[in-house]
Parts: structure tokens; C-alpha cells; sequence
């Protein structure tokens, strides 16, 4: 079996986009909630006792669950769709991408989706953060749990690798942006000559 074809398989048939993009932000999203209602010992406990089946089903869920967060995201302005760096809105910059996926090539198309997907991932990953970190301390105050150093702590941690991520997001859809901009144009200049 050739690895470097199975690789590609994944980046065009959006396997990587739906694991790291949904499924992983989502499941962030649930440990968050889970943790806040039930708290860390009751999660170990159902973590231990979890079938194939149970993973399935959570991984499903999670993958839902990966667009409430991108729509979250997006209706709080926090997450892009297309980059602002290119003086484009996002109407003017569709074309601009459907003729790219329309006359680029396998490599280039690769190169792009890779792009796309580490935008996606940081993006729905920082809001997943941001949303854990405020579901946590608000469950545990409306239970009247005490919160421990070691919890804030850990959300101070949450909000920073938040923080960071929602800036590796904005940083990849400009690179993503320019990247399908920059080819249409070299093709473009080419077809000219």
C-alpha cells in the first residue's frame, strides 16, 4: 500500500478536516461540560467503562457538536472564513477560490486543504477552549464547589493555548487566502504569455 497515496486520500476525502476540525474541538467541548457538571473523578470513571460502540457514538456526537462551535465562532467574529488581507470580501473571494480548485493542481490543491484544515482546527480548538474554560468555573460556582488553584491554573493555561490558537488561526487564513490568490494569479500571468 503506498502511504503517500493513503496521506493524500485523507487530506481530499476531508478525513483530516472532520478529525482535527469537528471531532477533536467537539470532544474538547464535552470533556469541558462533562468536567464542570461531573467533575474530573466521575470522568475517569466513565472513561474506564467506555465500549467501542460508546466511542463511536461520542465521536459522532462530537462531530456535531465540532459545528455549533464553528458557528459560534463565527457569530462571535471571532472565527474567518476568508482572509481580510487580500482587501476581498467573502462574496468576491468564493470565486476566487472555485477557480483555484477548478485549475490547480493535485499538489496544489494539497498544499491549500492542509492550510484549510490547520485553520479550521485551531480555530474550532480555540473556541472549544474558550467555551470549556467558561463552563467549568460556572458549574462549579452554581454547585458551590470550591475551585481549586490547581483548576485555575489550568483554565489561566486553557485561556492562553485559546488565545494562541485563535492567532495560528487568523495567521492560516491569510496564508490559506493568499496561497489560493497567489496561484490563480501565476496561473493567470502564465496564461497571458
Amino acid at each position: 500500500m503506498d502511504l503517500a497515496a493513503l496521506f493524500d486520500s485523507f487530506y481530499s476525502k476531508f478525513v483530516l478536516r472532520d478529525l482535527f476540525g469537528k471531532i477533536v474541538p467537539g470532544i474538547l467541548l464535552i470533556l469541558g461540560v462533562c468536567i464542570g457538571i461531573l467533575g474530573v473523578e466521575k470522568i475517569s470513571i466513565l472513561h474506564s467503562k467506555m465500549t467501542f460502540a460508546t466511542w463511536i457514538i461520542v465521536g459522532g456526537f462530537s462531530w456535531l457538536l465540532g459545528f455549533v462551535v464553528k458557528y459560534i465562532g463565527e457569530k462571535l467574529h471571532l472565527l474567518r472564513t476568508h482572509p481580510k488581507n487580500i482587501d476581498k470580501t467573502r462574496k468576491e473571494f468564493f470565486p476566487d477560490l472555485h477557480s483555484f480548485h477548478k485549475n490547480s493542481t493535485t499538489h496544489e490543491k494539497v498544499h491549500a486543504e492542509r492550510l484549510n484544515i490547520i485553520k479550521e482546527a485551531v480555530g474550532n480548538g480555540a473556541i472549544s477552549l474558550l467555551l470549556s474554560s467558561a463552563i467549568i468555573p460556572t458549574s462549579l460556582w452554581i454547585y458551590k464547589t470550591p475551585i481549586s488553584s490547581q483548576v485555575w491554573l489550568s483554565l489561566l493555561l486553557s485561556v492562553f493555548a485559546a488565545f494562541c490558537l485563535w492567532r495560528m488561526h487568523i495567521e492560516h487564513v491569510e496564508r490559506f487566502g493568499s496561497y489560493i490568490c497567489n496561484a490563480n494569479s501565476h496561473r493567470s500571468h502564465d496564461e497571458q504569455r
